[in-house]
C-alpha cells in the first residue's frame, strides 16, 4: 500500500523528499511562508549514498506567544533525507497566550527520514505545546531526536554582576509523539506534561541536579533491533554522565531513549553518539558530521 499524500495548505512549511533516477535524493516539492527558510539540499555522507541533508532556519529570533507553527515532511518511496535546524530554538516569554509547533512526518516504501532539531530553550513563562505524527509504511525508517531546557537570561547577567535574584521558569512544556501506520493504526505513544517548577526544583525522582532532557527514537519494523538496543544501552551505562532509559517500542517498531543530562554538551554528544551507532546498525556506515 502506498501513502496518498495530502499536504495541508495550512502548513507553514512543506517538503516533499523523492528518488532521482541517478539514486540521488531530491526536494520534489517545497512550500514554506514566514518564519522558516529552507537551504539548499546538501549531501555529505557516502552511505546511504544520495541521501539529502537540510537546514532549517528561522527568521523571527524564536517561538512567541500565541505562534501556531506546522511542519510536514515527505519521503516518496526509496528517499532519503536528513532535517535539522541551524542552532537550538528560543522560546520566549509569554505573560499570556501560548504557542504550538506541529509536525506531521509521512515516510513511504522503503524510505529513510531523519528528523533530528536542536534543543528547544524555554524562556520564563513560556508556554509551549509541542507534537509529532509519524505515518509510515513498514517498510520505512524514522529517526528522531529532540530535547529541550529552561534558562532564565535575566537571572544570568544578576549573577554575574553579583546581584541576588531568583530565577524564574518556564510555565509549561506539553509533548506529544504519536506513531501511526498508514491506515490510522497507533503503533506508539509518547506523551508527557512538565512545569517549569517542577523540572527545576532539583527534586529526587524528577531531574535532580540534571537541566536538559532529552529523547532519541528509531522506528523501524523490519530491522532486528534486540542487538542494537544493547548496544545503546551499554555505551549510555559507560559513557553517559546523566540518567538514561532505553526501552524496546510495543508492536515492534523500533527503540525509544530517554535521557536527562546536566547540560546541553553532554545530551547532545549521547544524541549524536546514538544516531551514528543506529545509523551505522541500518546501513553499515556512520554519518558525517553536520556543521553548524
Amino acid at each position: 500500500m502506498v501513502a496518498v499524500l495530502k499536504l495541508d495548505q495550512r502548513s507553514d512549511l512543506q517538503l516533499q523528499f523523492s528518488l532521482a533516477p541517478a539514486g540521488q535524493t531530491y526536494i520534489n516539492h517545497q512550500y514554506s511562508h514566514y518564519p522558516f527558510h529552507i537551504c539548499r539540499a546538501q549531501y555529505v555522507d557516502s552511505r546511504p549514498s544520495g541521501l539529502a541533508t537540510i537546514y532549517l532556519q528561522s527568521s523571527a529570533g524564536g517561538i512567541f506567544a500565541n505562534d501556531r507553527l506546522s511542519c510536514e515532511f515527505d519521503t516518496m518511496p526509496e528517499s532519503q533525507a536528513h532535517i535539522t535546524t541551524q542552532s537550538s530554538t528560543i522560546v520566549h516569554r509569554m505573560d499570556q497566550g501560548d504557542a504550538h509547533h506541529s509536525v506531521i512526518i509521512r515516510a513511504e516504501e522503503n524510505s529513510l527520514l531523519e528528523y533530528m532539531p536542536d534543543p528547544m530553550i524555554l524562556f520564563p513563562m513560556a508556554k509551549m505545546h509541542s507534537s509529532v505524527l509519524v505515518q509510515m509504511h513498514p517498510t520505512a525508517t524514522v529517526i528522531m531526536a529532540d530535547a529541550f531546557t529552561s534558562h532564565d537570561p535575566l537571572a544570568n547577567q544578576q549573577m554575574a554582576n553579583q546581584e541576588m535574584t531568583n530565577e524564574e521558569y518556564f510555565s509549561e512544556f506539553q509533548s506529544e509523539t504519536r506513531v501511526e501506520n498508514f491506515d490510522g493504526v497507533l503503533m506508539c505513544l509518547d506523551r508527557y506534561r512538565v512545569s517549569g517548577t517542577q523540572f527545576c526544583s532539583g527534586q529526587l525522582g524528577v531531574m535532580g541536579k540534571n537541566k536538559i532532557q532529552g529523547t532519541f527514537m528509531l522506528l523501524n519494523s523490519t530491522h532486528p533491533v534486540g542487538e542494537l538496543c544493547n548496544l545503546l544501552r551499554a555505551y549510555l551505562e559507560s559513557n553517559f554522565v546523566g540518567y538514561s532509559g532505553v526501552s524496546h517500542l510495543p508492536n515492534d517498531c523500533g527503540i525509544w531513549v530517554r535521557l536527562v543530562a546536566i547540560d546541553a554538551f553532554s545530551l547532545r554528544s549521547a544524541i549524536l553518539e546514538l544516531w551514528a551507532m543506529t545509523r551505522n546498525a541500518l546501513v553499515g556506515s556512520r554519518p558525517c558530521q553536520r556543521k553548524k
